[in-house]
């Protein structure tokens, strides 16, 4: 994946996104080479209730999460659509 843009480059890096940025780079090498991958992130609600800071409770907290990581990657739309969440509440056994 190309990055004209070192700013941008750098915050990639430099971002708590840093996974997601590797994963998005794997799903640009993959259309490349024409394969149409897709990502699906497990997200976990109510999972770490012992450490209330990480505890996430809600899908729509969940989703706050995910589009400040999208506007800070500078995610496309094509992009992100690119990408599937899935919820599980921990707390429903």
């Amino acid at each position: 994946m190309t990055c004209g843009n070192k700013d941008l480059a750098k915050k990639w890096i430099e971002s708590n996104s840093y996974q997601l940025a590797n994963r998005m780079a794997f799903l640009h090498f993959c259309k490349e080479n024409g394969i149409d991958a897709k990502l699906c992130y497990i997200s976990f609600l109510n999972g770490f209730k012992k450490t209330p800071r990480l505890n996430v409770g809600n899908a729509s907290d969940w989703e706050k999460i995910w589009n400040e990581e999208y506007h800070n990657l500078q995610l496309t739309e094509e992009q992100k659509k690119k990408i599937f969440h899935v919820y599980i509440d921990c707390s429903k056994g």
